[in-house]
């Protein structure tokens, strides 16, 4: 059923969200269904901007220098 919401997202040129990722094995699921992006605790807690921001860095591993950074999990 996920996956075929997928496609149809996909079809209507859509990118799709999953949100409520807790664990590893719905992160490969929805990898391999190709899901674009994903949201839940298995990436991160809810976090304040700050706290945002570092996790951002540290994920990217990269120097931001005080610019806006966005990333696409």
């Amino acid at each position: 059923m996920i996956e075929t919401l997928i496609k149809l997202s996909h079809t209507l040129d859509l990118d799709v969200v999953c949100e409520g990722v807790e664990i590893k094995s719905q992160m490969d699921l929805l990898k391999d269904i190709n899901c674009d992006k994903i949201q839940g605790f298995y990436i991160s807690k809810p976090l304040n901007s700050k706290d945002f921001e570092d996790f951002v860095v540290r994920f990217n591993n990269i120097n931001i220098n005080n610019k806006e950074v966005a990333t696409t999990l």
